[in-house]
């Protein structure tokens, strides 16, 4: 079954330059029911596109994968599956930052855990760098 969409409005970053388009379009929307890439790493977990989404399915190892780290950026993602959840950040191929963006200070590249039941925010406000806060579903 596909996620549900609602979309409810649109943010243009202009002049970036991300696998060769000239916008970024963020959409100020949630998804529900969005299935985590199994086995996931950084280039092959599902890339999220809301503000806000939610994961029902997520299998041991599973993973997605955050867009490009740009200041003014928040995006929340909730882990309503079974297991944890690795979120990447960009790598410099998929459009982050030289060498990588990161979240926290777990290193360019590295996997941010999310643990089933829990919520996190990830907001960037250097670009590359994302700061999660992750906390209990409620």
């Amino acid at each position: 079954m596909a996620p549900t969409v609602t979309l409810i409005a649109t943010e243009v970053l202009p002049g970036v330059n991300v696998s060769g388009a000239e916008n970024i379009v963020v959409f100020s929307s949630s998804v529900d029911a969005l299935t985590a890439t199994a086995a996931g790493t950084i280039t092959t977990s599902v890339l999220v596109t809301a503000k806000v989404n939610r994961f029902t399915t997520v299998a041991s190892g599973a993973g997605t994968r955050l867009p490009p780290a740009l200041p003014g950026m928040s995006i929340t993602i909730y882990n309503a599956g079974a297991n944890a959840l690795s979120v990447f950040p960009a790598s410099a191929a998929l459009g982050g930052i030289t060498g990588g963006d990161q979240i926290n200070a777990l290193g360019a590249g590295a996997a941010y855990s999310l643990t089933a039941g829990n919520s996190a925010t990830y907001k960037c406000i250097t670009t590359g760098q994302w700061y999660a806060s992750q906390g209990a579903l409620s």
